[in-house]
């Protein structure tokens, strides 16, 4: 609760003029002003803010975060947390207005059929161009909480 009374005073002070995007916590983290909180799972050129991390998700999942990746590109990789077994991956695009700069990115990924109680990782990453690894791997654990059918 406390994070949405802080979430609601920063948009208050945003519309008045008082706060900028610099001046929150993930605008001043992107700058190097500050290192990253728990709350928000951080690499040095991706973030995934949305599920947070030990999250109860079901349907469908809205999977944010911010990305300042080569050419724009970034995978998102959903694995069982206990066998490692890559359930989905999909490649997606970052929204970045300038090359070198952070962008926004959103996912929404169905969960709809996964066994309540199931431990995942949502994974946000890139692959380098240069040899094809993984780089700036960002791992959020999160819990199926209950489950539709259709």
């Amino acid at each position: 609760m406390k994070s949405i009374v802080d979430i609601l005073a920063l948009i208050v002070l945003a519309a008045v003029g008082f706060v900028t995007w610099a001046d929150t916590p993930l605008g001043r983290i992107f700058q190097g002003q500050e290192a990253p909180k728990e709350e928000t799972a951080v690499q040095k050129n991706i973030a995934i803010e949305s599920p947070l991390p030990g999250s109860k998700v079901f349907g469908y999942l809205d999977i944010r975060g911010q990305a300042r990746v080569f050419e724009n590109q970034l995978n998102i990789r959903l694995r069982d947390a206990v066998s490692g077994e890559t359930l989905k991956e999909d490649n997606i695009m970052a929204l970045a207005p300038e090359v070198g700069t952070f962008g926004p990115w959103s996912y929404e990924l169905n969960l709809n059929g996964i066994r309540e109680g199931k431990r995942l990782l949502i994974e946000a990453f890139d692959y380098s161009a240069k040899d094809g690894s993984i780089e700036n791997l960002v791992s959020v654990p999160v819990t199926v909480w209950r489950t539709t059918s259709h």
